[in-house]
């Protein structure tokens, strides 16, 4: 493709023309862009399993969500592995007892994931 330039400075006109070329790439979702061995080096087979074993001690320990519905906040990330929480909380189970106190306000009666809400 061929694009016209014009351009007038102090009072000399210039033409011009250049070549403009565009791509547009697609990455596809396809069996070779899967998790197989011929994406795969020698170690990241190793951090795979590595990373499902860390997942089974979450699960085993409690830890299943991995999101929450609207309104709500996990709560409790799982020390193994930092995509997994024990708990989802109300959107205002948000404060420490001593943030309510400094707001001069009360903590709610429950507790979720160690965080209350403040009314």
């Amino acid at each position: 493709m061929r694009i016209f330039c014009f351009s007038v400075v102090l009072g000399i006109a210039t033409v011009t023309w250049t070549s403009s070329f565009a791509g547009v790439r697609f990455l596809v979702n396809g069996p070779e862009t899967q998790y197989n061995d011929s994406f795969r080096d020698e170690d990241s087979s190793s951090n795979y399993q590595a990373s499902r074993s860390e997942i089974t001690k979450c699960e085993n320990a409690g830890y299943i969500y991995k999101s929450c519905d609207r309104g709500m906040i996990l709560r409790k990330r799982c020390p193994y592995h930092s995509s997994y929480y024990a708990e989802c909380c109300p959107e205002d189970y948000r404060y420490s007892p001593q943030d309510c106190y400094q707001m001069n306000k009360t903590t709610s009666t429950y507790t979720c994931g160690g965080f209350y809400a403040c009314y």
